[in-house]
């Protein structure tokens, strides 16, 4: 059984991960449930067991991380339209998540990655 289970959260992932922006920001677990044909609690407890984080946390971490490639290839963009590009809910609520995940906020992030200093934009808390 642990083997199929890994089978479906190996799928998720792989789901999730070849997403593009404007699909990954519409993503929910619902969603990711709902084209897998698993139930969210089947999904759920999948990744708790077998990724150790939610498929929330997962989808989270994701879109954090595309926060930061998109952050280093335009720092001009600004932190509200990331944060509607990435579907958060609000500039607020990104900012939260995003120092959360890093450390730092994605506005303190931009300005180190301006300055040609990537290797200190994660470590500046």
């Amino acid at each position: 059984m642990t083997k199929k289970y890994n089978e479906y959260a190996e799928k998720a992932i792989k789901f999730v991960l070849t997403r593009e922006e404007k699909e990954l920001a519409e993503l929910t677990v619902e969603k990711i449930s709902t084209i897998l044909d698993l139930s969210q609690s089947h999904l759920y407890y999948t990744f708790k067991h077998q990724k150790r984080m939610t498929p929330g946390d997962f989808l989270s971490t994701i879109k954090m991380i595309r926060a930061v490639l998109i952050m280093d290839k335009n720092t001009d963009i600004s932190i509200k339209s990331l944060s509607k590009k990435l579907g958060f809910s609000s500039p607020d609520y990104f900012n939260k998540i995003f120092k959360e995940h890093f450390g730092t906020t994605p506005g303190r992030y931009k300005k180190y990655v301006k300055q040609g200093r990537i290797e200190s934009a994660l470590r500046s808390g």
